[in-house]
């Protein structure tokens, strides 16, 4: 049986509430409680509706032995691993759509999570630290639910490394911590933008995909393993726009973490100065017919096309904080930032470090926001900053992180030596930390922020 226990559940809500900065609210009462108790319920039933066709059990597989067990989720995890399959050593794929290997369906997730809330609710001390658990119900249930995921996946599948891209969602701490169990060498590759307290990065092979995310991870703590710089995108899938000129069409992409009310304020602001105002919900966002409603209601157009289509007929983008800022800036259109009522901590403060880049312009009052507008000039971006953020911006990213991956598997199967995955492209002084990097790379690095010192890293834990 698998099962979590008191302390364990406890050090769980101890790192989401570091994780997110105290920033839900503070519960008080049972009556807190069971309000979190039901919003898991009714989030997680309508997971179960939603994907009714995929409750299922896993595809049937039988007991193998592989180099490589690669675990994707979502899209972004997918995007993350984009090429990383090689004809060099074996892999199996988990996933939850049709074309893998193991399916994990999203159906049955929500099922598992749903099974297990009950036991969290019944199991939590209700007569103290109160505040610790409430709010966090949810991710333990995932966790749990990630436990007994990770339970079966290993059952069947004997891997020799694994490959996670996400490092703090309840379900993949489950699946990390159970691979650390079997001694399994994991492998991560970031699947997003890495904020403010993040945790502490602890991987036998880290690849991220820019020097702000290995700032980041290094405010979290000393990290350890090897770290690569790898990135993710190539050039000619990011399209700068060509006609700088100024349409006044404004894109407001917002957040699961933005205020509904809020926002709709914004709207009524902007559409003072007749501003073509084109309306974007967050996928994973479930609250997307609420935001359609708030749309029709104030006769502006609410958009549920591809990003890629949604930004080709921007001008300006108004977000909270979010990756959408990078994709926008990187296709050469200003962005502007709106601090979403659940990060107002100190410890929030910039989380994605946009401002301290010059990615964004953050706007602290909405009723100013048209005289921001205003401001804005289409000719002042400072496209070298994308770099810092996106490796693959100025590199190609691909063929490293394969070769990268390959050199570990071939170490870790006894092929080759540690020293012999160390190449021409190795940018550190120190043997036990990897920056595979282009000499362009290292110029945009080295000419543009003092922040990182790329020639001289931070001394890392060894490996």
């Amino acid at each position: 049986m698998v099962a979590v226990e008191k302390i364990e559940a406890f050090k769980e809500c101890k790192f989401w509430r570091q994780c997110t900065g105290d920033e839900r609210p503070e519960v008080k009462s049972i009556f807190d409680i069971l309000y979190w108790y039901f919003h898991v319920l009714v989030k997680h039933a309508y997971i179960y509706i939603k994907y009714p066709k995929r409750w299922g059990k896993y595809s049937s597989i039988n007991e193998s032995k592989c180099d490589l067990l690669i675990i994707q989720l979502t899209k972004n995890q997918k995007d993350a691993n984009f090429g990383i399959e090689s004809e060099k050593y074996r892999y199996i794929t988990a996933s939850n759509d049709d074309a893998t290997d193991i399916q994990i369906p999203w159906g049955r997730l929500a099922i598992l999570t749903l099974a297990r809330v009950t036991s969290f609710f019944c199991a939590i001390a209700f007569k103290r630290k109160l505040k610790n658990y409430g709010p966090w119900i949810e991710e333990l249930a995932r966790y749990s639910a990630g436990k007994i995921i990770a339970n079966e996946l290993y059952s069947r599948v004997k891997p020799t490394a694994v490959i996670v891209s996400n490092d703090h969602s309840g379900v993949s701490r489950a699946i990390i911590k159970k691979a650390k169990e079997k001694n399994i060498k994991i492998i991560y590759t970031q699947h997003a933008q890495i904020g403010n307290n993040f945790p502490k990065l602890n991987f036998n092979l880290s690849l991220l995909d820019g020097i702000q995310a290995l700032d980041k991870y290094i405010s979290s703590g000393t990290p350890n393993g090897i770290i690569a710089i790898t990135g993710r995108r190539k050039i000619s899938k990011i399209e700068r726009r060509k006609n700088l000129i100024y349409r006044r069409n404004i894109g407001l992409c917002s957040n699961i973490l933005d205020d509904l009310i809020l926002w709709e304020k914004i709207i009524k602001i902007l559409k003072v100065n007749n501003a073509s105002i084109k309306v974007r919900s967050h996928p994973a966002d479930r609250r997307k017919e609420a935001w359609k409603k708030i749309s029709i209601n104030n006769g502006v157009e609410f958009n549920e096309g591809s990003l890629g289509e949604y930004l080709s007929d921007v001008d300006i983008l108004i977000t909270g904080e979010s990756g959408v800022a990078l994709d926008a800036y990187a296709a050469g259109i200003p962005v502007i930032t709106i601090k979403p009522t659940q990060l107002k901590s100190e410890r929030m403060q910039d989380y994605y470090g946009y401002l301290k880049f010059g990615i964004a312009t953050e706007c602290t009052d909405i009723h100013h926001i048209n005289e921001l507008v205003d401001k804005i000039k289409l000719d002042e971006l400072h496209f070298h900053n994308l770099g810092l953020f996106e490796a693959g911006l100025v590199t190609s990213p691909v063929m490293e992180k394969n070769d990268i991956i390959e050199k570990y598997i071939s170490f870790l199967n006894n092929k080759i030596k540690f020293d012999d995955m160390i190449d021409g492209k190795v940018r550190s002084q120190y043997r036990e930390v990897l920056f595979y990097t282009s000499e362009k790379y290292s110029k945009v690095i080295s000419g543009y922020t003092n922040d990182v010192v790329f020639n001289k890293p931070q001394k890392l834990a060894r490996y």
